[in-house]
């Protein structure tokens, strides 16, 4: 209740000052109304999408913009294409297609310690694209990896049952925003991007410009798995752990043949869109009603789908339209550039951006971090020599992270869904740092390949 009232009570106090300089007064009390929801995202007095209502019902009951405005998200093609790759996902998960690829992914790699991590790893970046949901990802291969550390003989908790469980967690989960359908949060920053952007970062454009930071996220974090957590020996694993888990799943199903001819529409379509033309929002659409042939029906369609982010979403998607109206983006990013005024390097921003979404996240949590900065960093960029989709990505990835436990929900998802047993916290402590500063690491590293790219001012 605290919580609650804290973030009714700061706000209208607040509004009895007058008005920042350069803001108008309906500009204020629509950046009072986001205070005010930022501090109950922070306390959590309700749900992250009741508290995004709330929001929108204060906008409007306000008279700050209309019902339209508020509500505009829903009719973005970020929203529908959330809401078919959502879709999509579910169908891969309940059908058991996304299990039987990780089995496949895994049969394909040799049967050492060394060889199961690196296909656990590169498996979930293969699949990362395929379903936009992280914590269905490591929800379906952490039961896996703690089965394999059993079948390598692993003691509870070990280096080398360790290793395994992060290697499932960092190709299933730390990849998620190189790839536009890697994250349904992505679309929240498409979504604040001009039209003109908006087509240039596509699926292969967003690619193309994640691909430097993705690589040396690579590259690190496979220095993470293999020397921090280095196995205490060397092991083989029986093929006939994975063949059984396969002999459990049976012969395909009509569900997953379905689930796959949903994704062969998506994916065929996005590779095909330069050709045909046609926004991926329309191909994800498309998926959801063949997924609605045999594998998600009614029932499942109402459980199966994460409703309450796609609220969430909707309603967030359309806050950049409000706050854009009441000119609040015009004065956040002239308090920017004056803030900023003794950084003269855009690319030097870029990393001090990052560093201070990581900061952020010791208090709020993944999605409004994700959300509130964005809507913060991506209309002022462009004052401070850096594209608009750079500063979305960059809080995108940085908010992605965990240092301590609670702070990472596909950390607890990984850990619970094995009971404890695969680590403990301390080693997930040491992971997430190792992994927060690669990621830090290799935005500083994919600054100069963005400046040559013209994405961020030299």
């Amino acid at each position: 209740m605290f919580g609650a009232a804290a973030a009714i009570a700061i706000p209208l106090v607040l509004a009895q000052f007058p008005a920042p300089q350069g803001l108008s007064v309906n500009g204020w009390h629509a950046v009072l109304v986001l205070l005010g929801a930022a501090i109950a995202w922070l306390a959590e007095p309700l749900p992250d999408f009741a508290v995004a209502i709330a929001m929108a019902v204060a906008w409007g009951a306000s008279g700050l913009a209309p019902l339209t405005t508020i509500f505009s998200g829903f009719a973005s093609s970020s929203w529908l294409l959330a809401l078919g790759a959502l879709a999509l996902a579910a169908a891969m998960v309940r059908s058991g297609l996304l299990f039987r690829a990780a089995l496949w992914l895994l049969r394909a790699f040799p049967a050492t310690h060394g060889g199961q991590m690196l296909a656990l790893v590169f498996g979930g970046i293969v699949l990362t694209p395929l379903v936009p949901l992280s914590v269905a990802r490591v929800a379906a291969i952490a039961p896996l990896t703690h089965e394999l550390a059993r079948a390598f003989g692993y003691a509870p908790r070990s280096k080398g049952s360790a290793s395994l469980a992060f290697a499932g967690l960092v190709g299933y989960w730390y990849f998620s925003s190189v790839f536009l359908t890697g994250l349904a949060t992505n679309f929240f920053v498409v979504g604040l991007l001009s039209p003109d952007d908006q087509r240039r970062f596509g699926w292969f454009g967003w690619l193309t410009a994640a691909a430097p930071v993705g690589l040396f996220c690579l590259v690190g974090a496979l220095v993470v798995l293999f020397v921090v957590l280095r196995a205490e020996a060397s092991a083989r694993v029986e093929a006939e752990t994975i063949r059984r888990q396969t002999r459990i799943l049976g012969p395909i199903r009509h569900s997953e043949r379905v689930a796959i001819a949903g994704l062969a529409v998506l994916v065929v379509g996005v590779l095909a869109q330069s050709v045909v033309a046609i926004d991926s929002a329309w191909l994800a659409l498309a998926a959801l009603v063949i997924v609605t042939a045999g594998v998600i029906d009614r029932e499942r369609f109402r459980s199966s789908l994460d409703w309450g982010f796609l609220v969430f979403l909707g309603v967030l998607l359309g806050s950049g339209a409000v706050l854009q109206a009441n000119g609040v983006d015009k004065w956040v990013a002239s308090l920017l550039l004056n803030v900023t005024a003794a950084v003269r390097s855009p690319g030097l921003l870029v990393v001090a951006f990052a560093a201070l979404v990581m900061v952020s996240r010791f208090l709020l949590p993944s999605r409004p971090a994700m959300v509130l900065l964005s809507l913060a960093l991506v209309p002022a960029a462009p004052a401070l020599g850096i594209a608009p989709w750079v500063a979305g990505f960059v809080v995108l990835v940085a908010a992605n992270v965990w240092v301590l436990p609670y702070q990472g929900l596909e950390y607890l998802i990984a850990r619970d869904a094995t009971n404890g047993e695969a680590f403990d916290d301390r080693q997930g402590t040491r992971v997430g740092a190792a992994l927060t500063i690669v990621r830090l690491a290799a935005i500083a590293l994919a600054v100069p390949i963005w400046q040559a790219m013209g994405l961020v001012g030299r």
